[in-house]
């Protein structure tokens, strides 16, 4: 008969079930979907739910409460999507030049998704830091164009 001495890695996975609430799907971070059929896997997701009209070279911009920037060391990155697939991605370094985004070419009547997640600290305290994630519906046009404003607000 062998004898166990050990028992603490049998306890393992009787534990990560206690701590997922018995609900393994719980526990990861998934493409799970949200009641709205969105994939909900971005953190603090903010959906704006219209509709914006832009022409290429438009410019998003990209506004920060008063004494909040992006954070320097963070992988803030936007992505421009058509039909799933990703055309066009912007990163932490471009955000900083501008504050803007600045649209490629887009096919007129093509519907875009921009998605985003935006790493952020207050200037005078650079350890408080914040994460938001935005997702906005566009739609390519020749003409009759309409300012982007993503506001990001400290909470």
């Amino acid at each position: 008969m062998i004898k166990r001495t050990n028992r603490i890695p049998f306890l393992w996975p009787t534990l990560a079930l206690i701590l997922c609430g018995i609900a393994i799907s719980g526990c990861f971070l998934d493409s799970k979907k949200e009641q709205s059929g969105v994939p909900s896997n971005l953190p603090n997701l903010e959906i704006y739910p219209d509709e914006y009209n832009v022409r290429s070279g438009d410019q998003i911009e990209i506004k920060f409460a008063d004494g909040w920037g992006v954070n320097e060391k963070a992988p803030t990155q936007f992505f421009l999507k058509l039909d799933g697939r990703t055309l066009f991605t912007w990163s932490r370094d471009d955000l900083k030049k501008t504050g803007k985004l600045t649209l490629p070419e887009m096919k007129e009547h093509g519907r875009y998704v921009l998605e985003g997640t935006v790493f952020y600290c207050a200037k005078n305290t650079p350890s408080r830091c914040l994460i938001k994630s935005v997702r906005l519906s566009l739609n390519g046009v020749k003409a009759d164009s309409v300012p982007v404003l993503i506001d990001i607000q400290a909470i």
